[in-house]
């Protein structure tokens, strides 16, 4: 099944909001690119739970996320990636 994404976005084109229906897809990333140059890249797995987070600058890793959940979908673990 292919889902449908509707993003929002401010003036400035960073996105405010993000809305998935009529199905799932097995991964996506999201990239919001602030005024400061950091990129916050999101990746979404099945069921349109966030797998993880990193903060990006530059291709340098600023930090990194990682999400995990129970068999009702409630985030249960978030673990900060140490490099």
């Amino acid at each position: 099944m292919c889902a449908n994404i509707a993003l929002a976005h401010d003036g400035i084109g960073n996105q405010t909001a993000r809305n998935v229906f009529g199905g799932e897809k097995e991964a996506e990333v999201v990239r919001n690119k602030a005024a400061n140059g950091v990129t916050a890249q999101y990746t979404y797995y099945e069921g349109n739970t966030m797998h993880a987070l990193a903060n990006v600058r530059g291709g340098t890793y600023l930090s990194s996320f990682n999400y995990a959940y129970d068999g009702n979908g409630n985030m249960v673990a978030a673990l900060e990636m140490k490099s």
